[in-house]
């Protein structure tokens, strides 16, 4: 789950995953940082990308944005590809 301050791991059922570097189950990009859009994507044991229970149709593309400069991080249908 992708907030825009902060990502969670979850398991298949949802579950907030333990983050060991940080001792909590949300972890909060640096200061400045943000991520949009906000939301959930979620991998099958393939590794096959998902969102709202449906395999992604076309590739997910998040922008990160600091410093008055900003990237894109796209996440590829079938394959999970993050690029």
């Amino acid at each position: 789950m992708i907030s825009g301050s902060s990502y969670q791991i979850q398991n298949e059922v949802g579950t907030p995953q333990l983050n060991y570097e940080t001792g909590g189950t949300t972890v909060p990009f640096t200061d400045g940082v943000t991520v949009t859009p906000t939301g959930t994507i979620d991998f099958d044991s393939l590794g096959r990308p998902y969102q709202s229970g449906s395999p992604i149709g076309s590739a997910v593309v998040f922008t990160v944005s600091a410093s008055g400069e900003s990237t894109t991080v796209s996440v590829t249908p079938q394959t999970g590809l993050v690029q």
